[in-house]
């Protein structure tokens, strides 16, 4: 087994770059947080990974983490692991569960060389344990999964990250060899976690988390939740944590010192709670009013000269605002086949001020548009169906047991996030005929202190403006926003929004490819502001256009048709079956009808009959699924008038 990969990477390298993609391929995951079982005290977790199902990953049989434990204290002489076992996520569990091998190798210019131990186990957990029969002691050390995945399963799972670290081994070359996600275009890192403790020349005392809490707002008492870790062998007994809060509101600024209440032991780990009752002294109470605030936690001892400093310290910054977000927003990206399934359990979710907006960001879509795949891009997102909440909660994929769930939970917790924007006025005016909608809004910010000092993060010019003209369509079984057009993307906030401030925005929509009658009763248009940095939602808005825009076409537009309204059901309705027509009046005659694509072609015509003032239009099976126009024309029985009465947009699914 000795030097195994090292013909691998001496060839690979010759390779033309345009054989390095494998044929591996990925299933989303239910983005699922699946940290696993909890810390041992005396056990620590290196991975690279944020601990989310993110990715599921086959089309190969080995995939790899290269684990740099040299570069996390780069100014010791001896910056190593002592590895015991491997623990590695697979997110299904087969009904005969495959033997599964998990090896640790030494590095040989940045490639697996050596290897050093080994273990084989049955693939009968999410979280597989590998137990090594001997402990490897590394400064960089590459863990390799030999397993074979496939479209079916198995699968390894990944979560969205750099790719720098982890690895699959491509086949779809002379010389199989290690390809690099990130290299490969792939921005996720596998789910390996090596489990032991560091071996360091110094010592090290590490603030790993820093939080307070349970909840923030205005006049709120918090208290501090906190993990210390003993990096080395050196038993502290006088750690204490250094805490210094400040605001805006130059009213509140905290100074303390909280006293770890225990000593810690070599290679052991300290987690307290918010109602740890030997930190219950420890307690603050926010300012009355709403602001912004900074946390700066600085973890020293009786050995402060001799400990590294770079992981000491942890600084946060905390949102006690008191305004409720006037709508709650959440975005489905999806293909027109995968919306049903997703939605139908959204509809579960009674939330009167939470507004769904749905992209169709393939090209092949009938509601396709260039903006839906901008929007899907700036997210970064890499397949379908995905679901955003807020901005910063992500549901990838569509697995049915768990998404209602998923759901319901990250709706919860929007309703009770605040803001600290008002809007004050809105003004939309338009051409005539509605080329152009003009939109000019105010925001303020009347009560809050926000950091605006050139020094901490600024919200506002962390942030962008985006506003969305979406269309408010029958879309299986219920009115829904369908994205339409950008009024705003990303645009840059062009203020601070200080305390008693006020920011005007304007902007223009072309909107002259829609009728005027229809923009006006059946467009909405929906605006935010989200961080840049955490893509957290953090205001936003819905100008309804028929509270805004007055009509201004032809009187005849809007007057009801001589015929009465007409009821068209069922919408939508199945290929290949009877669209039925019902008019308040009871016409009789002939009705003339063509079918048109959203590309204006026309697909089907033909004429039937009015009866009592029903109809009948048969749809046939030919047309693929999607959103068409079904233009009618009335004659009466003399066949002397031909008025068109009725245009109406109609979906056809499989």
């Amino acid at each position: 087994m000795q030097n195994k990969f090292l013909f691998g990477i001496v060839l690979c390298l010759l390779l033309p770059i345009s054989l390095s993609l494998s044929a591996i391929n990925y299933l989303p995951g239910p983005g699922n947080d699946v940290s696993g079982e909890g810390n041992n005290l005396r056990e620590r977790n290196f991975f690279y990974h944020n601990n989310t199902d993110d990715q599921h990953w086959y089309g190969t049989d080995k995939w790899a983490v290269r684990f740099n434990f040299a570069e996390v204290y780069p100014t010791y002489s001896t910056s190593q692991f002592i590895i015991s076992k491997a623990k590695i996520y697979f997110p299904m569990q087969p009904s005969v569960p495959p033997q599964v091998t998990a090896a640790l190798y030494s590095d040989f210019h940045n490639y697996p060389s050596t290897q050093l131990t080994s273990q084989t186990v049955s693939l009968n957990a999410h979280w597989t344990e590998f137990v090594f029969p001997v402990s490897v002691t590394a400064s960089v050390v590459w863990l390799v999964l030999t397993c074979n995945t496939y479209q079916a399963g198995p699968f390894v799972s990944a979560s969205r990250g750099g790719g720098e670290h982890s690895f699959y081994l491509n086949t779809n070359t002379p010389v199989q060899y290690f390809q690099n996600f990130a290299t490969a275009g792939i921005n996720s890192e596998l789910l390996f976690t090596i489990s032991g403790r560091f071996e360091l020349s110094g010592l090290d005392l590490e603030l790993a988390n820093f939080e307070l809490g349970p909840e923030i707002s205005p006049a709120q008492e918090v208290r501090p939740a906190f993990t210390v870790i003993n990096n080395s062998a050196q038993t502290i007994n006088s750690g204490k944590i250094l805490l210094n809060i400040t605001s805006p509101d130059t009213t509140f600024a905290v100074q303390d010192t909280i006293f770890l209440a225990t000593e810690l032991a070599p290679y052991a780990e300290l987690h307290t709670g918010f109602n740890d009752p030997l930190y219950a002294q420890y307690s603050y109470r926010l300012p009355n009013n709403p602001a912004q605030f900074k946390v700066r936690a600085q973890l020293t001892s009786e050995y402060a000269q001799a400990d590294t400093s770079f992981n000491n310290v942890v600084i946060r910054y905390y949102n006690a605002f008191n305004l409720p977000l006037p709508i709650k927003l959440a975005e489905n990206f999806f293909t027109f086949e995968q919306a049903p399934n997703p939605l139908s359990l959204q509809d579960m979710v009674t939330m009167q001020d939470l507004k769904v907006i749905n992209y169709f960001p393939m090209v092949a879509d009938t509601f396709y548009v260039l903006g839906a795949r901008q929007r899907f891009d700036w997210y970064g997102l890499t397949g379908l169906p995905e679901t955003v909440i807020g901005g910063d909660s992500l549901i990838c994929g569509f697995v049915p047991s768990s998404y209602a769930q998923q759901f319901s939970s990250a709706a919860e917790d929007l309703s009770g996030q605040m803001t600290f924007l008002q809007q004050n006025d809105v003004n939309i005016t338009a051409t005539v005929p509605h080329n152009i909608l003009t939109v000019r809004l105010s925001l303020s910010n009347r009560g809050t202190a926000i950091f605006n000092n050139g020094i901490e993060p600024t919200l506002a010019y962390q942030s962008r403006f985006f506003a969305a003209l979406c269309h408010k369509t029958d879309l299986f079984g219920a009115n829904r926003y369908v994205f339409d057009r950008w009024g705003a993307f990303a645009d840059t906030i062009g203020s601070a929004l200080a305390l008693g401030t006020s920011w005007l925005k304007q902007f223009t929509v072309l909107v002259s490819d829609i009728d005027s009658v229809s923009l006006w009763q059946n467009y909405d248009l929906v605006y935010w502001l989200q961080n840049t940095t955490d893509k957290q939602i953090w205001y936003a808005n819905v100008i309804p256009l028929l509270h805004y825009v007055p009509y201004t076409g032809n009187a005849e537009e809007i007057v009801p048709s001589p015929y009465g309204r007409i009821i068209f059901a069922p919408n939508p309705l199945r290929k290949g079956s009877v669209l039925r027509l019902t008019s308040e009046k009871q016409l009789d005659g002939k009705l003339e009808y063509s079918l048109y694509n959203v590309r204006g072609q026309l697909v089907q015509s033909g004429l039937t009959s009015w009866a009592k003032g029903t109809a009948n239009v048969s749809i046939g099976s030919e047309h693929s699924a999607g959103v068409y126009l079904l233009r009618l024309q009335y004659k009466d029985k003399q066949a002397n008038d031909k008025s068109v009465i009725k245009t109406k947009k109609i979906m056809l699914y499989p």
